[in-house]
Order: C-alpha cells, then structure tokens, then sequence
C-alpha cells in the first residue's frame, strides 16, 4: 500500500494551464504576455500589468510554464 502511494506522488503531474485551479493566468493573456514581449516590453512592466510576479512574467517568456503544446519543459542545463 505504502508502494502505491509513494508512486502515485513520484508520478503527480499537475494540471496544465487554466486547469490548474492556481493558475494566474489564462491562455489568451499567456499569448498577449509573449507577444508584447516579443514587441520589447519590459518583464517588469508586463508583471504589473498583468499583475503578477516578475518570476511568473519570465516562466512564460522562457516557455518553462505555459506550453501550449502541452509538453513537459526539459530545463537545459549546461
């Protein structure tokens, strides 16, 4: 029993994008993030904006959360 619980939470994967009942922003708002980054807003401004951490603001940027292909982010560590 102890096994099954153990691999339940090695296999947690929590829900991706506005299913996540945590997440702080939806899709549409995703999208308009990276486009006005693109365009040259700062991570600083758009995180006020959109009212939410500078941290959050540069995850989104990256494609480290919010992936719209739904794959899972492999960091690239050097």
């Amino acid at each position: 029993m102890v096994r099954n619980k153990n691999k339940r939470i090695m296999n947690f994967r929590p829900k991706p994008g506005e299913k996540n009942p945590n997440a702080k922003l939806t899709l549409k708002e995703v999208r308009q993030i990276r486009k006005l980054a693109r365009g040259g807003r700062k991570k600083k401004e758009l995180s006020i904006l959109f009212g939410v951490a500078l941290r959050t603001i540069s995850s989104v940027v990256k494609g480290e959360s919010w992936r719209e292909d739904g794959s899972p982010y492999i960091p690239n560590f050097k």
